[in-house]
């Protein structure tokens, strides 16, 4: 049987499409049969998730373990099979998503700004009219949108 004892990646980095978790001198320990296997950079190095669907992307790579002199080696998609292991992964994409109270002054600054560029939209409609009015000499329009101004 295998367990996941410890599991802590080197770094996590986010890029556009996904989140590349490192774990070339990560600290992650798997016990078979109560033998404690060390992860060892030998195969692959990286878990690759998408960011979007959350999906490890990779998942036939194989991760290699060591035990005294012997070698194993165990494929992702075995991996995320163990419950342990998948909250180990989760806890680690739930460290990546920035806080709650974070996205939404984001999404106030992008309302701010999108606000900000409609006032300026309709200044602009406003002085346009107001010249069309100046235009045709009609006064009555010409005082109504200066108001608005």
């Amino acid at each position: 049987m295998v367990h996941v004892k410890n599991f802590r990646p080197t770094s996590i980095k986010i890029c556009m499409k996904y989140i590349l978790v490192n774990l070339r001198n990560a600290l992650f320990i798997i016990s078979i049969q109560g033998a404690p296997y060390q992860f060892i950079p030998i195969a692959e190095k990286e878990i690759k998730i998408n960011r979007s669907t959350f999906q490890v992307e990779n998942r036939r790579m194989l991760f290699a373990f060591q035990h005294n002199s012997s070698v194993i080696y165990i494929k992702m998609e075995d991996l995320l099979k163990l419950p342990r292991f998948r909250e180990k992964v989760n806890a680690v994409l739930r460290s990546t998503e920035p806080p709650r109270n974070q996205t939404l002054t984001r999404h106030k600054q992008s309302n701010y700004s999108i606000d900000l560029v409609i006032d300026e939209l309709e200044q602009l409609n406003i002085k346009r009219l107001i010249d069309q009015a100046l235009d045709h000499r009609d006064e009555k329009a010409f005082r109504e949108l200066l108001r608005l101004l």
